[in-house]
């Protein structure tokens, strides 16, 4: 058991080795970081102007809903994901050099290891980012600032010179504590960035073509602002259990009343059992085909 531990730590630490010159995580670090910056800008401006203050914790502003996926963040973020694993399982030219050290069980494992690594350093980025945003205004007290309560009061004008296309959780910000607000918000996008980056390697392992894969994500990803559209009224609500990406936006949950859609309970087991299943899977596929030179370059 120790040893094969250590070889998946080894296949996991290799594949996180090869970051450090790939432009691809480079690239999609600068501009969320950037885009993450500007969404958040209003408030810190609003802020600066008159000497209001924010909360730190500011996740949930990240994976708020829209009914319009285009400019929405969320949906440029799960983008950002996309590339980041588009190539699971990560076949390089490195790849059979790896399987026939550790063999094919722990070359796997070391794969799924590195996936739900690089989902939690991508979401942790993401989070620093956000706090770093507002850090001129933010206040260590449990609550969301006056800054953010005042342009949701004053809307309007406010609203709009300031928004800049943030969304903003009101009923969240009225009814919870900002760091169980953020720390639920973690959870669920670290399970959701995980269950992605699975349908992505299945998609991938299978076909044998990255695009298609990449195509199954964005599938997943441009279906949560037509979710919201199609779950308008009560009795279709059920549609927000089709859209996993959906389950990140903590406003549709019922911890914010009965009338709300998602029971947080079972998004939350939903996402661990389906990234089993889907680990399952791939490990199945993987464990019973050939893999050759050819495939690996």
């Amino acid at each position: 058991m120790r040893a094969h531990c250590r070889k998946v730590y080894a296949v996991a630490l290799a594949l996180l080795h090869s970051v450090r010159t790939d432009w691809r995580i480079w690239f999609v670090l600068l501009l969320e970081g950037f885009q993450v910056i500007r969404y958040l800008s209003g408030i810190l401006l609003f802020g600066l102007e008159n000497r209001l203050n924010c909360t730190p914790f500011m996740l949930a502003f990240l994976f708020s809903d829209g009914t319009i996926a285009n400019g929405l963040l969320k949906v440029q973020i799960y983008f950002g994901l996309v590339i980041l694993l588009c190539n699971a399982p990560f076949r390089n030219e490195h790849v059979q050099y790896l399987i026939v050290r550790s063999g094919k069980r722990a070359w796997w494992h070391g794969v799924c290891g590195y996936i739900i690594t690089m989902s939690f350093l991508y979401l942790s980025f993401l989070t620093i980012i956000s706090t770093l945003a507002v850090l001129p205004i933010i206040t260590l007290r449990p609550v969301w600032g006056s800054a953010v309560l005042e342009i949701i009061q004053r809307g309007g004008e406010v609203m709009f010179r300031y928004g800049r296309g943030t969304v903003f959780p009101a009923d969240l910000i009225n009814v919870i504590y900002p760091w169980a607000v953020q720390a639920l918000t973690f959870l669920t996008a670290w399970l959701s960035f995980i269950l992605i980056g699975f349908v992505i390697c299945l998609v991938n392992e299978v076909t044998g073509r990255t695009m298609l894969g990449c195509g199954a994500a964005a599938f997943f990803i441009l279906l949560d602002p037509v979710v919201r559209w199609l779950a308008y009224y009560r009795e279709r609500y059920w549609w927000y259990y089709v859209s996993p990406v959906s389950w990140t936006s903590l406003e549709h949950w019922d911890i914010l009343g009965l009338s709300y859609p998602l029971h947080g309970n079972t998004v939350i087991l939903m996402s661990v059992i389906l990234i089993i299943l889907l680990a399952w899977t791939n490990g199945v596929i993987i464990r019973y085909r050939e893999v050759s030179i050819q495939e690996s370059m």
